[in-house]
C-alpha cells in the first residue's frame, strides 16, 4: 500500500468521522452531547492502545483475514447508514436498487485508483466539509440563544448514547486498519488527530442543534432550518457533500479491505470488485436477516483489535 503523509491520513480519518457524524442523529440534550464526548474518548483509547501494540510488528495472514472480515462488516454498517440518513432527505433518487447500483460503480471506481486517490480526495472534501458547516453556522447565527440550552444531566442517558454513538461508527475500525497497513508510528497520531476532530465536530454541532432549537434531529433538516441563504434551502449543499463523504468512506474501506485480501490471497483478480460485492451483498441480506447497524460495526471493532494483537515482532523471523 501507498505510503500516505501524516495530513492525509488526517484528512481520511476527518472526512470519514464527519461522514459517520451527519449520518447519525442529531444530540438533543446536554446528557446525550457528553454521551459524544465520551463516545470519542472512548474511540481514541482504543486507537491508541492498537497504535501501541502496532508498534514495530508484521502483520501476517491471519491477522489480514480478520482485518478483512472487520472492514467488510464496517462497510456494510456504512451502506445500512447512508440509507439511513437517505431517508430523511431527497437524493434525486426513489429507487432504492438504482441508489445502490449507482453508489457501488462510484465507490468501486474510485477504490480501483488507489489509496493516494482517496488521501487526495479527502483532502478536498474536508475542506468542503468544514466549509459547508461554516455555511450552517452562519445561517443559523441569528437563532442562537443561549435560552434555548439545558444543562440537565442523567448519567443513563449519557452512557446510553455514548455506547449508541459507538455502535454507529466504523471509524474505529478506518483508524486502526490505516495504523496497521502504513507501517509508521509517527503517523498514527495523525489519524488519532483526525477522529478528534470529527468527534469535536460532532460534538459542537450538537451544541448548535440545541441553541437554535430545532425541531428535527436530521442534519439534512437541520440545514434546511439553518436557511444559509436568502433566496432557498441550503439543505443541497449539505446533501452534495454528504454524496462525496459517502463514496470516499467506502472507497476507503474497501481499499483497505482489498490490500487485507491481497495479503491473504496475493494472486487474486478483481479484488475491489470482490470487497465491494461482499460488502453490499451483507447489506442487502442484513434487513431479512434481522440484523441491525449497530451490532455489525461493533462486532467489526470486536474482530479489529485481535488482528493487532496477532502481529509478530518485525526483527524476528516468521514463516
Amino acid at each position: 500500500m501507498s505510503n500516505l503523509s501524516g495530513g492525509q491520513i488526517l484528512a481520511l480519518c476527518f472526512a470519514s468521522g464527519v461522514f459517520f457524524v451527519f449520518s447519525s442523529a442529531c444530540a438533543q440534550s446536554f446528557s446525550q452531547t457528553i454521551g459524544i464526548l465520551l463516545c470519542m474518548i472512548f474511540m481514541l483509547i482504543i486507537i491508541g492502545i492498537a497504535s501501541v501494540f502496532a508498534r514495530g510488528k508484521d502483520f501476517g495472514t491471519l491477522s489480514h483475514a480478520l482485518l478483512f472480515f472487520s472492514l467488510i462488516c464496517s462497510g456494510a454498517g456504512c451502506v445500512a447508514s447512508f440509507y439511513n440518513a437517505e431517508s430523511s432527505a431527497d437524493f434525486g433518487i426513489n429507487h432504492k436498487t438504482m441508489l445502490a447500483v449507482l453508489l457501488a460503480v462510484a465507490v468501486i471506481y474510485c477504490a480501483s485508483l488507489g489509496i493516494k486517490a482517496s488521501a487526495r480526495c479527502a483532502v478536498v472534501i474536508s475542506a468542503l466539509s468544514v466549509f459547508a458547516i461554516f455555511l450552517l453556522i452562519l445561517g443559523a447565527f441569528s437563532k442562537l440563544s443561549i435560552k434555548n440550552l439545558q444543562f440537565d444531566f442523567d448519567v443513563d442517558k449519557t452512557l446510553d448514547f455514548s455506547l449508541e454513538s459507538f455502535c454507529l461508527s466504523a471509524l474505529t475500525v478506518v483508524a486502526i486498519s490505516l495504523i496497521i497497513q502504513q507501517k509508521s508510528e509517527k503517523k498514527s497520531k495523525y489519524a488519532f488527530l483526525g477522529v478528534a476532530l470529527s468527534g469535536t465536530t460532532g460534538v459542537a454541532l450538537s451544541v448548535l442543534y440545541q441553541a437554535i432549537g430545532a425541531d428535527t434531529s436530521s442534519y439534512f433538516e437541520l440545514f434546511a432550518q439553518a436557511q444559509p441563504f436568502a433566496v432557498q434551502s441550503g439543505e443541497w449543499v449539505y446533501i452534495v457533500i454528504y454524496g462525496m463523504l459517502s463514496v470516499l468512506t467506502l472507497s476507503l474501506i474497501i481499499t483497505l479491505a482489498v490490500d487485507s485480501l491481497k495479503s491473504v490471497f496475493p494472486k487474486i483478480k478483481f479484488a475491489s470488485v470482490i470487497c465491494a460485492g461482499c460488502i453490499f451483498a451483507l447489506a442487502a441480506i442484513m434487513p431479512y436477516a434481522d440484523i441491525r447497524t449497530k451490532p455489525i460495526i461493533l462486532a467489526s471493532v470486536i474482530t479489529a483489535m485481535p488482528s493487532v494483537l496477532l502481529g509478530h515482532s518485525a526483527h524476528k523471523k516468521h514463516d
